[in-house]
Order: C-alpha cells, then sequence, then structure tokens
C-alpha cells in the first residue's frame, strides 16, 4: 500500500549560545578536494574574514585541510553560528563552481558543531587540528610549556601534559574579542 499523502518532517533547529565556544567541522561532498593550491586556501580565509564584516564571529582557531575543515569559534549572538556558517559555505561555492567550472555540491550536507567542553578540550583541539603529524599532536617536547606561555597559562607537569589556568576565566572567554589574531599568534 502506497501512502497518499506525506508528513513533511522539517530538520531539528540547530541550538547554539552566544559566549560560549563551538568546534565546527566540514567536509567535501565524496571526501573530494576543495582546496587544489594555495591560492584556494587564501580565498577561503577572506571569505571569513569577509564573513566576520556580516556576522562578527570570533574565530579562536581554524585548520582548513584539503578536503575538510574545522573551525573553533565563539559566537557573540544566538544563533549567529548557522548565519554566518550559511553566508560562508554558499559564498565559497559559488566561487569554487565559478572558477573550476563545476556545478553540484561542493559540501557534504550540513555543517557539524560540536561546544568545547573547556580550556582542557580547547588547547588539545588545537593542538591536533594544527599538526599534520597525527601521531605526534603536540609537536615538540616543549609544547606544554610554550603553550602555557603563549596563552598566559601556569605550566603543571602533569601526566596528561596540559596546562593549567593561573586565572580566574577561560581561555574561550578571554580569546574572542579579536577575531582572527588569535590564529595568527
Amino acid at each position: 500500500m502506497v501512502p497518499t499523502s506525506f508528513v513533511v518532517m522539517p530538520r531539528p533547529r540547530r541550538y547554539t549560545f552566544a559566549g560560549e565556544c563551538y568546534h565546527v567541522l566540514n567536509r567535501a561532498n565524496r571526501k573530494a578536494e576543495v582546496f587544489h593550491d594555495s591560492a584556494d586556501y587564501q580565498a577561503f580565509i577572506r571569505l571569513i574574514e569577509k564573513a566576520q564584516q556580516r556576522i562578527v564571529m570570533p574565530l579562536i582557531a581554524y585548520c582548513l585541510m584539503p578536503n575538510h575543515i574545522h573551525l573553533v569559534v565563539r559566537p557573540d549572538g544566538n544563533g549567529d553560528i548557522a548565519r554566518w556558517m550559511q553566508w560562508l559555505f554558499t559564498t565559497h561555492a559559488r566561487h569554487y563552481h565559478e572558477k573550476y567550472g563545476t556545478t553540484g555540491h561542493v559540501w557534504q550536507g550540513r555543517y557539524k558543531h560540536f561546544p568545547v567542553q573547556g580550556d582542557h578540550h580547547l588547547l588539545t583541539l588545537a593542538a591536533i587540528r594544527r599538526s599534520v603529524n597525527r601521531q605526534r599532536p603536540f609537536g615538540a617536547d616543549d609544547w606544554v610549556s610554550r603553550s602555557a606561555s603563549s596563552n598566559e597559562l601556569q605550566q603543571t607537569m602533569i601526566s596528561v601534559g596540559r596546562p593549567r589556568r593561573s586565572r580566574s576565566g577561560t581561555i574561550c572567554q578571554e580569546m574572542g574579542s579579536d577575531p582572527i589574531s588569535a590564529t595568527r599568534a
């Protein structure tokens, strides 16, 4: 028996809250390469900067891989991530199709986002995403002391090797005031 009518179910609404840090990621359609050369990476970074002019979205860290992206953002307003990402991915897809003469989906689908669970999560996420060598994501042996110093943290050589806050507040709350500069430090 074939139903004569269908109930249309909308996609669930995405809730994001101002002042909270989120790990945002998206993958290229069919896991294909989206960034083919350094000009593609630079063009995407310029689009991030233009998106910042439309909706201020403090960007804590980012990693652009050949077929996917990772961002750590702290929205200033509830629901800002959805509007910011919609503009960024739509605009990027238009530029991509224009440059490469293609059609269809560039990105696999809706982006994913997860709340950052605390400073330890943020530092681990930023370290792994900046690493090319996944076997040694924290890089050189002095990573803990360098990370602690650059983020004004007190180094504690605990077994997990993560720094401890030396003042009140969280890194994410304090780093969001200057959108892209935090990633260039």
